[in-house]
Formats: C-alpha cells, sequence, structure tokens
C-alpha cells in the first residue's frame, strides 16, 4: 500500500512539472534535472509496486486481505498506460518518451545501437524512419534493473491479459456506462457508443466425450480463402449551417505562401493566438491518413470563387491516435470576429462527421498586449466556451504559454456517431500449436507453419515450458553428488557473507553431467533439406537469447482449449477473424485430447506514411528505400508506415516460381530480404496498389517432422487463420496535393509478396510476416 502511496506522488510530481514548464515558470536547465530525477524514482517505485503486488499475490488470502489499492489488480493494468500522458506534455521535448505502454521508461533509455546490423539495408532504413533527425536526452538506466523490470513486465502484462478477459463478457455494459465530462444544460452528457465486435464469442463449450471427436476443423486438403469483410456504410453528409468548407487544392510546395497572403487579412487579436506557420510546417511531413488536411471556411450564401485573399476563414486539422484517437484543429482563423462561432460550428459538424475522434482539441495561445503582458484572447475563448469547448491542459512552446480547449463528442443527434476506424493496413495472424494429440483424425502432412517467426514464438515457449517443468538439477544426483552439492553450497554462501567469495571461485573446478551417447536416427533442428523447417528452429534458437517478437503474443500451458477461448476474446482479434471459423477452435482442440497447446497471434493497424488516392480502389505509396537482391529479378519496395520501426515490404513476383508452395513464402522472402542491398537510384517514384483483402479460415495441418523442429517424441499439430486488408485509408477531400516526383510509379501487378518489417527484429534477419497476394 505504501509503495503503491508513493509512486502515485511520484507521478504527481511529474504532472507539476509538466504545468511549471508549460508555464515557463522554471528553468529549462532545472527542468531537465528534475524530470531525470522523477522518473527515475518513479521507476524504482513502479518496480516496488510490482513486485510488493506479485508478494502479496503469493501470500494468498492472507496478503491480499490487507485492504488498500494493492488488493486491486486492476491497478497494475493501469500502470501500463497511467504515464503515456508524458509523450503529449511539454517533458516530451526533453525525452524520446514513447507512445505505447512503457511504464519503467525503457525508451527514453535506450540509445543508438552501437553493434552492426544484421540485414544491409537496416541502416539505410534508419536513416529514413522520422524521428532520425531528433536528437533526445538518454535516461541512464542501470544494468542491474533489466531483470527486474523484464520480469515486471511480464507480471504486468499477465494482469492485463486476466483482466481483458473478466471484462470482456461485460464489454457492451461498460461501453453504455462511459460518460462525457459533465456539461451546461442542454449538451447530452453521454459519450458515443465505442463500436463492439460484430458478434462475441461464446463461452468455453462442454466437451462430454473428447473420444468421440465429434468437433473437428474443416477438411484440412484445401486452404479456404474467405470473401472480404463488408467496408463501413460512408458517413451521412453534416449540415454546415452558415459557412461551408471547401479544399484548398494546392500543392504542398506552395502552400506557405497562401498561408501567408490569407494570415495577412486576420485581425491581430485572433491571428495572434493561432498556431504559427512552424508548427504547421514540421506537420506536413506526415502525407499519409494522419496528415494534414486543409480547408477553406466561405459563407453559405456567397458565390464567389474562394481563396487566400477571398475566403472568410482557415481550418487545419488532423486525427491524432495516442490513448485517445482525437482531433486536433492545428489552425483555426476567421477575418472577421462576427462569424467565429457559425464557422466553428461548421469546422466541428465536418470533423465529427467524418473523423474517427471521440474528441476535438484546439490550443489558444498567449499573446502579448500592448501594456506588455500575455494573455489569452477572452472573445475568442467565451466563443468556443458556448459551444461546450472545455479547458483541457496547459502547454509551452518556444517558451509561449498556451491552453488547450477540448470539446468531446456527445449522442446523437447533439454530435453524428463516430464514424468507423478504417485502417489503411490491418494484419491479424494466430497459430496453435497442439502437442501430443491422442486423436486419430489423419491432417494434411506439412514441414511447418506458414508463418515462421510466430512458429518460432511458439516452439520458444514450448521448449520454456518445458525447462520450467524439468526436475531440478540437484534431483538428478546420487546421495554422494548431493552431499557434495550442499558443501559447495553452504562454502560459497559463506565465502558471500564473509567476503572471501572471490579467493573460494578460484579454488572451484567446474564439472557437468556426461551427455546421454545413446544414438539417435538423426539431431534435433536436422530438416532433410526442407528450408522452412530449418529457418523456424533457426529463428526458435535464436530467440531463446534474445527478447520475444515485437507485437507476437504467445504463451503455452497445459489447457490449450482455454488459452485459446481466452485469447480469441480479444476484441481487435475478433473484429479483424470475423468469419474465418475461430469460434470453433476451443472445442476442437478439446476434441484433440492434446498434451498442451501453444498459442501465438498478433493484430496490427497501421496507416501509410504517405499516400495518394487514384480512385475508390487504388492509391499509391510514396517508396521510401528500394533494394535489389542478387537471386530475385525484380527490384524490392519498402513502404513507410506510421509506426517508425514497422515498413512494408513489397516484392514483385511474376515470372518466379516457388518451388515447396505456399509453406515455403515466409523461408523464399527472408532469403531475399537478407541479400537485399539498397539501391542508389530508385527510377521508380511510388508504388500503385488496388485495395486487397487476403483472408485464410482456420485450417489444422500435422507437421511431418517433428524433431526438425525441435519437439522430437511428440505429434505436432498447427491450427492457422490469417487476415490481411490493404488500401488508401479513408478518404481525405483536404489533403494537400503532393510535390511532383520524379520518375514514373511501378504498377505492382499480381502475384507479389507482402512482407511486415519491424526494425526490432534486426537480430534474427527476418520479417514479422510474409504473405503472398496471387
Amino acid at each position: 500500500v505504501d509503495a503503491v502511496a508513493a509512486r502515485e506522488a511520484s507521478i504527481r510530481r511529474l504532472k507539476r512539472l509538466d504545468e511549471a514548464n508549460s508555464q515557463g515558470k522554471v528553468d529549462v536547465g532545472e527542468v531537465r534535472r528534475e524530470l531525470v530525477d522523477a522518473l527515475l524514482h518513479c521507476r524504482a517505485l513502479s518496480l516496488e509496486v510490482v513486485e510488493a503486488f506479485e508478494t502479496l499475490r503469493g501470500a494468498g488470502d492472507r496478503g491480499m486481505g490487507m485492504g488498500g489499492p494493492m488488493t486491486d489488480p486492476q491497478y497494475l493494468v493501469r500502470m501500463k498506460d497511467d504515464t503515456r500522458w508524458l509523450v503529449e506534455s511539454s517533458l516530451a521535448e526533453f525525452l524520446n518518451f514513447s507512445t505505447k505502454t512503457d511504464p519503467f521508461f525503457v525508451v527514453p533509455s535506450s540509445k543508438e545501437p552501437t553493434s552492426a546490423p544484421s540485414n544491409p539495408m537496416t541502416p539505410t532504413l534508419q536513416a529514413k524512419r522520422q524521428s532520425g533527425n531528433r536528437r533526445w536526452a538518454v535516461l541512464p538506466l542501470q544494468a542491474s534493473l533489466l531483470r527486474r523490470i523484464r520480469k515486471a513486465e511480464l507480471q504486468i502484462m499477465k494482469e492485463s491479459v486476466q483482466a481483458r478477459l473478466q471484462e470482456a463478457a461485460s464489454f457492451e455494459g461498460r461501453a453504455e456506462s462511459q460518460k462525457v465530462v459533465e456539461e451546461p444544460k442542454g449538451f447530452s452528457h453521454k459519450p458515443s457508443p465505442v463500436p463492439t465486435p460484430a458478434a462475441s464469442l461464446p463461452a468455453s463449450p462442454k466437451v462430454a466425450d473428447a473420444k468421440a471427436e465429434t468437433l473437428r476443423l474443416p477438411p484440412p486438403e484445401v486452404i479456404t480463402s474467405i470473401a472480404p469483410r463488408p467496408k463501413p456504410k460512408s458517413p451521412a453528409e453534416p449540415e454546415f449551417g452558415a459557412f461551408k468548407l471547401i479544399p484548398l487544392n494546392v500543392e504542398k510546395s506552395l502552400v506557405q505562401g497562401v498561408f501567408e497572403e490569407y494570415i495577412s487579412r486576420v485581425p491581430r487579436r485572433i491571428a495572434s493566438g493561432t498556431e504559427k506557420w512552424k508548427a504547421i510546417n514540421g506537420a506536413l511531413a506526415d502525407e499519409g491518413p494522419l496528415g494534414l488536411e486543409w480547408f477553406w471556411l466561405q459563407r453559405a450564401d456567397s458565390t464567389a470563387s474562394c481563396g487566400a485573399g477571398t475566403a472568410d476563414g482557415l481550418a487545419i486539422f488532423r486525427v491524432k491516435k495516442l490513448t485517445v484517437h482525437f482531433g486536433q484543429l492545428l489552425h483555426f482563423s476567421v477575418v472577421s470576429m462576427d462569424g467565429l462561432k457559425e464557422a466553428l460550428e461548421a469546422v466541428k459538424a465536418l470533423m465529427f462527421a467524418y473523423l474517427p475522434i471521440r474528441s476535438i482539441r484546439l490550443t489558444l495561445w498567449y499573446a502579448e498586449e500592448e501594456d506588455g503582458s500575455y494573455n489569452l484572447n477572452k472573445d475568442v475563448e467565451a466563443v468556443m466556451k458556448s459551444l461546450y469547448f472545455r479547458w483541457f491542459q496547459l502547454t509551452n512552446s518556444a517558451g509561449i504559454r498556451g491552453q488547450v480547449m477540448q470539446r468531446p463528442r456527445g449522442e446523437p443527434p447533439d454530435d453524428p456517431a463516430q464514424p468507423s476506424d478504417v485502417p489503411c493496413i490491418e494484419l491479424c495472424l494466430g497459430q496453435v500449436w497442439i502437442r501430443g494429440s491422442s486423436s486419430s483424425s489423419s491432417y494434411r502432412q506439412v514441414s511447418c507453419a506458414r508463418n515462421l517467426a510466430m512458429a518460432a514464438s511458439a516452439l520458444r515457449s514450448f521448449w520454456g515450458k518445458d525447462d520450467a517443468e524439468a526436475p531440478a538439477p540437484e534431483s538428478l544426483l546420487d546421495a554422494e553428488a548431493v552431499a557434495a552439492w550442499a558443501v559447495a553450497k553452504e562454502g560459497i554462501i559463506q565465502g558471500l557473507l564473509n567476503g572471501h567469495l572471490e579467493q573460494i571461485l578460484t579454488t572451484l573446478k567446474s564439472a557437468r553431467f556426461q551427455a546421454s551417447t545413446e544414438s539417435v536416427d538423426k539431431p534435433m533442428g536436422f530438416s532433410g533439406g526442407n528450408k522452412s523447417a530449418s529457418l523456424a528452429y533457426s529463428l526458435a534458437k535464436s530467440l531463446q537469447a534474445s527478447a520475444p517478437l515485437p507485437e507476437i503474443l504467445c504463451q503455452a500451458v497445459a489447457d490449450g482449449a482455454e488459452l485459446v477461448r481466452r485469447g480469441c476474446s480479444q476484441e481487435a482479434l475478433q473484429q479483424a477473424c470475423a468469419g474465418l471459423g475461430i469460434e470453433e477452435l476451443p472445442a476442437t482442440i478439446a476434441a484433440m485430447g492434446a498434451k498442451d497447446a501453444s498459442f501465438a497471434r498478433f493484430v496490427v493497424t497501421l496507416e501509410w506514411q504517405a499516400v495518394a488516392y487514384i480512385d475508390e480502389s487504388s492509391f499509391e505509396v510514396p517508396i521510401s528505400v528500394a533494394g535489389s537482391c542478387a537471386s530475385h529479378p525484380h527490384p524490392v519496395f519498402y513502404l513507410a508506415t506510421s509506426e517508425d520501426d514497422i515498413f512494408v515490404v513489397v516484392i514483385p513476383w511474376q515470372g518466379v516460381a516457388l518451388a515447396d508452395g505456399e509453406e515455403a513464402v515466409f523461408a523464399s522472402c527472408t532469403e531475399i530480404l537478407r541479400g537485399m542491398q539498397p539501391m542508389e537510384q530508385v527510377p521508380y517514384s511510388g508504388v500503385q496498389l488496388t485495395n486487397l483483402d487476403v483472408r485464410r479460415a482456420v485450417n489444422t495441418s500435422e507437421i511431418a517432422d517433428t524433431a526438425a523442429l525441435g519437439v522430437p517424441s511428440d505429434r505436432l499439430h498447427v491450427a492457422e487463420f490469417s487476415s490481411l486488408s490493404v488500401s488508401g485509408g479513408r478518404i481525405m477531400p483536404g489533403q494537400l496535393k503532393s510535390n511532383k516526383n520524379e520518375g514514373k510509379p511501378y504498377a505492382l501487378q499480381r502475384p507479389f509478396a507482402m512482407c511486415l518489417w519491424h526494425a526490432d527484429m534486426d537480430e534474427i534477419n527476418a520479417p514479422l510476416s510474409a504473405i503472398m497476394v496471387s
């Protein structure tokens, strides 16, 4: 309880520091020193909280009955996100805070890698990352804390998964009970309902007789392709009232001149409180669905052409996907105060109608008055408050104070219902590895699963489970060896206590058991020439000495049916895999009578960093990096996404044979990517793609050679499912025209492979996924 209270105090300390920095009350150097001290203190307290919770858990009912916050596992769940506000705070200018879960501030402690990269393309990709031109300070991190942090992160993840599963059944009820902050009379207090999955999974079925084997997967001989999921309907056209919004229709290279011509017409008291060109220019780099949209504001009854010299106002906004999705109204101004309220109402109507956001945020900047003081424009603030914008937080930029105002989305008819979020890229993969099945059913024989990165994670989890369940080393000793073990252990302990440990260690001689000399048919990991099995085994061995793969959740337990039932209750996974038959997996696994199972899965949604729409079904993505491989006849293109460390890699495949069928796609792509060399000159400006959906229903196969995967004594089955959807994302009418690039676009034709390359996987030098689109 004391640890929780101390940690809460440390978070309040950080918030006070953020407020002081936002208001410019503290010297920058003092803020930096105080921030480092506060973060190190918060990290230490966070570790104490997790360890104290684990201790109380181990004490059972007696420990958990002490009362206070520590009795509630939800506190550990809240720890995942209760510091994510730092990335949006004024303190983010000092350290590189993560936009994802990072309760122990590992990301601000990360340094640039000094070891040589495994993949030849890595240095080029790192140079292209959006944040590569910014350098933050590094938060100290003692090496002695790494093991504690890793253990604490796993404990938090475990509690989070359990909490999410417990809440899944009451998801709709929780959505209805959420409330928007209290507003004046006449404003709807309830937020729009959070979108729920199309269908929830049933409870774990009861299998009366596993030997009956009446519950089975679809016939395994054919990989089933599923039709694309229906796309959400377009939102209804909103009513704009006294103003209409007109896209700028200007090239990005010319927009600064247009902006400066317009802003010269805006009254000084209005213009001085708006975002300046420097901040707007910094946001122009993102040309994807998270980029800026520009709209002129013109009175609805005007018939004149609209431009910088005639527009009645300007609105610039974008979608921000952080802890909560919100719309950032980066710039809003009008040429006359007379129409300010009606113009803001029109912008609000447009943003809530078309953007998948929960609120709108706009920063009012303090401006210098004639007497030298700095104040907000109270007239503008009053108009915003009349439209239910409320104070959200203070901010600071270049010594200037700002006040962020927020308008939450209300319920219809006050505001339109929140439209569905349609990401550019949605990828969901799942593999259930079933070990030691007693089922007599026959399945299609394969060398390995289709995704070898996930297969490696599953094998690693099996090996970890086996190691954890293995008998203690001393239990394998005879009586004489046990006595020697005890004497050595006592001697080392005494040496540690009296300070003579170093001398004792120098006198010890190492000894180990001799490995069994019994002959075996073939060594572990021997694949008989199959490159998929060999690669999966080598990746799994590499993972034993490194961190788990990013984005992938994987666990091996005895009760495979329950593991899969809980894992499939994840909302994002249910939505992505609707219609793939995952709801039948728990019952099928229970009927197979398995010894244990490992469930690996991940769901990732991404946006293009830049995209140009061609028509409703096609689009063009600029090429970030291109490379060539001596063994592949086509160039390979790396396309940047909204995540700095993830690239979509497109490998054209026309005229290239795939000798071993679909199971060899991953291994073939890995071989190509490992042999890549950057191209000095890229002859193409971008890659033209069409919307695509590649969806595979649940399909079960049996591993033909289990010894090749390091599991020699058991039958091994794998059930797989996948869903890949790629598009240009939401339509953005206010997007600026891209600057004309040299070179022609590459018109991508099927077949081609689409891979996901993650920067954190450079050590194992393999993609996160590889799917053939034919």
